[in-house]
């Protein structure tokens, strides 16, 4: 289904009662969905950039959204100093939610950082690297597609022919 669809076609803003806010990394493509979802919803947003996110891409928005970030922060690799701007934004933080597939890694660490639930960061490999992923799968006893982690046009050929004698 179409996210966009969820919006209403008319924005307006439901007043939030506290000094909560919630910060999204990477609200972009879909993730700019989720913002303005937030943001309707009457909270205040953080937009907070991975370094993981491509400069030509962090204005990737579907048309006609509104959301008004109450702050936008840059990460540039130390995580301190991350954590420390969106504390000094001066909300009191209720989540950390990831936009889209550039912040993976970096919003499990955001959300470690500021103490909120999040996901293990142990585990963020396995949301970001599909290979990886699949060998959880397969480790867990699970049917899984064959695959290879491969380097070399030699070691296709021999994983094909591995898999056509299955």
């Amino acid at each position: 289904s179409d996210t966009a669809s969820l919006l209403p076609s008319t924005h307006f803003r439901l007043p939030m009662p506290s000094n909560k806010a919630v910060v999204v990394v990477d609200p972009i493509s879909t993730g700019a969905n989720l913002a303005q979802l937030l943001f309707d919803r009457g909270w205040p947003v953080i937009r907070v950039f991975s370094d993981g996110c491509p400069e030509k891409v962090k204005k990737h928005t579907p048309a006609g959204l509104t959301v008004e970030f109450v702050a936008t922060i840059e990460h540039t690799g130390d995580l301190d100093a991350t954590v420390a701007a969106v504390r000094a934004v001066g909300y009191e933080l209720e989540a950390c939610f990831v936009g889209c597939e550039t912040g993976v890694l970096f919003a499990d660490l955001l959300a470690h950082g500021l103490s909120l639930t999040g996901n293990d960061v142990a585990h963020s490999q396995l949301r970001r690297n599909k290979f990886l992923q699949t060998e959880a799968v397969r480790s867990a006893g699970l049917p899984a597609a064959h695959q290879a982690l491969v380097q070399r046009a030699e070691q296709v050929e021999e994983f094909l022919s591995a898999c056509a004698a299955t």
